[in-house]
């Protein structure tokens, strides 16, 4: 509960605050502008930085690192692909981003990772596997089931998975597990095509415990999405981003990759949680310590916006994923149990880092309405105190913090303009429209950001668990082509 009454604890505050002690609800307000200010700099620095790394990767020659490493032919790569509900187009397409990988696929293995309950599961898998069998070491199908205990959605499904392909792999003499890594991702997850080249080089070279954090660029259908919608998912692109240059706070997030011995000796995932990639991460350093770290990859992997069909269809998708997403809010008492848990040598990094996420976290719901409300909240709500000189001075310095942070917003939009995929009938008119979206800013950050966030809060303050809903995806309107291949058997989880 304490979360939630956080949340409105400081919403209410610049109502009641403002009656009791608007003198203080401005000084704190600015204070807060002034963090803004800090915050947004940051960002555009690290924005910069982040996608000039990102170019440098993208033109590195991974396969050529990595092959002059001493144990490259004993990697072997397994990738998890989720999946409930989407189209054969969408894991067509995912597929053949992973065949079309410079690493050899031969020593891959992908599970196609279906729920039991999707009545159509199994003719998809039949299709897929006919399409793809004889690209990979391994194409395995398994129909995950709903036990008990478990909330149904990617965390158990992948767990599920996972476990079979453990024990499938270790069977098989030419798959060495302690120099095997395994990869969750999403089922619309379009890799680079270096990505597993570049993961093996830092699988290699860096200590077991580590996580591997790829670029998660939300662009794969952003001109058909609503200019709403394409603001805020340019921003959650632009964030993926940056975060990767702070490697003191990062956690993983949709997609990511460790070693599978990591995996197994934790457990797997757990089924009984929803944000699947924050936990997985916090359930490894509370149970291995400080050398949990995640490395980041600078390489992209592209995914769908939300995506619905018609303009409110697509809005409302884009409100409940943010919900969704938001909802990690209630790993924040499991952070908390775990971070007082943990023995004291190495104590302090790991609570920096939980005291970050927790952070990012309740600041969700609340930066958008401080932002937009917060300086006028308190000469609105006392008359009396607007007439004073501090009352006219303090609103006029937050207003001016966050008119200089509007330079990091310019950055950004440049930045956005150049990762972009082109448009397929690009309009010179049309293009500077485009430029002007951004004004659209403060709604989309209340509308589509701070209020899921604050129903998510809402519904863990009041006991309301959300339960795991697919995000809607769609297909490109032009499908690609099947590539002729020989027909092979479907493998399934034994028992399913």
């Amino acid at each position: 509960m304490l979360p939630g009454l956080c949340t409105y604890a400081v919403l209410s505050g610049l109502i009641w605050a403002s009656l009791l002690q608007p003198l203080a609800v401005g000084m704190l307000v600015l204070l807060y502008d002034a963090y803004w200010l800090y915050h947004s700099t940051s960002l555009g620095i690290r924005v910069i930085a982040a996608y000039r790394r990102m170019r440098h990767a993208e033109a590195t020659d991974w396969l050529a690192q990595a092959s002059a490493m001493e144990q490259f032919g004993r990697v072997h790569h397994v990738v998890i692909v989720p999946t409930y509900g989407e189209s054969v187009d969408i894991l067509r397409a995912t597929l053949q981003r992973l065949a079309g990988q410079d690493f050899p696929t031969q020593r891959m293995t992908v599970v196609l990772a279906f729920e039991a309950r999707d009545p159509d599961a199994h003719r998809r898998a039949g299709l897929l596997q006919a399409e793809f069998g004889g690209l990979f070491g391994n194409l395995w199908v398994t129909f995950h089931p709903q036990l008990p205990g478990e909330i149904a959605g990617k965390s158990s499904n992948q767990a599920w998975a996972a476990r079979f392909a453990s024990e499938r792999l270790a069977g098989e003499a030419e798959v060495d597990l302690a120099f095997s890594t395994i990869t969750t991702c999403d089922a619309d997850s379009r890799f680079h095509g270096s990505y597993f080249s570049a993961l093996t080089c830092q699988f290699l070279s860096k200590p077991r415990r580590r996580l591997f954090q790829p670029v998660i660029l939300f662009y794969s259908n952003i001109w058909r999405v609503p200019a709403p919608s394409r603001v805020l998912n340019s921003v959650h692109s632009l964030w993926q981003l940056a975060k990767l240059t702070r490697t003191d706070k990062l956690v993983t997030q949709s997609t990511y990759s460790m070693a599978l011995s990591t995996c197994m000796e934790a457990g797997y995932w757990d089924g009984n949680v929803i944000p699947e990639d924050s936990h997985m991460f916090f359930k490894l350093l509370f149970k291995f310590g400080p050398e949990v770290q995640v490395e980041p990859i600078f390489l992209p992997v592209v995914s769908d916006a939300a995506e619905s069909a018609g303009y409110v269809g697509t809005l409302r998708s884009q409100f409940e994923q943010e919900k969704r997403w938001a909802w990690g809010v209630a790993d924040i008492p499991y952070v908390i149990r775990g971070l007082l848990r943990m023995p004291r040598p190495g104590r302090w990094k790991a609570v920096y880092r939980g005291l970050r996420y927790i952070e990012e976290h309740l600041s969700w719901p609340l930066s958008p309405f401080l932002i937009t409300f917060g300086a006028g909240a308190p000469g609105y709500f006392s008359p009396g105190y607007a007439r004073t000189s501090l009352g006219h001075l303090l609103p006029a310095l937050s207003g001016y913090l966050l008119t200089a942070s509007l330079a990091s917003l310019v950055v950004m939009v440049v930045v956005d303009c150049k990762m972009k995929p082109a448009e397929a009938n690009p309009h010179r008119l049309l293009g500077l429209r485009r430029m002007f979206e951004w004004v659209l800013m403060p709604a989309v950050g209340i509308g589509l950001s701070a209020l899921p966030g604050l129903a998510a809060h809402t519904r863990l303050l009041l006991g309301r668990y959300l339960e795991y809903r697919v995000t809607p995806k769609l297909a490109e309107p032009e499908t690609l082509p099947l590539l002729q291949m020989e027909q092979v058997p479907v493998h399934v989880s034994s028992g399913q």
